[in-house]
């Protein structure tokens, strides 16, 4: 039971940082839900290339959304 939480909250991380690098919510894994088609969209979502927009996500409340060239 334990090691089905730890993969389960580990898989939730790892589609979450993969949809955000395609510059998708995160939420977007709800789709598992859905018998059978979800999972399958899911899936396509994955294999999306990267968008630089995908960035977004990754900016930290309180921080400049610039980086500053040296």
């Amino acid at each position: 039971m334990l090691w089905a939480l730890i993969t389960l909250i580990g898989g939730l991380a790892l589609g979450a940082r993969r949809l955000h690098d395609a510059n998708l919510s995160g939420f977007w894994q709800f789709l598992h839900v859905l018998p059978g088609i979800g999972s399958l969209v899911l899936f396509v979502m994955f294999l999306l290339p990267p968008n630089a927009k995908g960035t977004r996500f990754d900016v930290r409340p309180g921080t400049a959304t610039t980086t500053r060239k040296r």
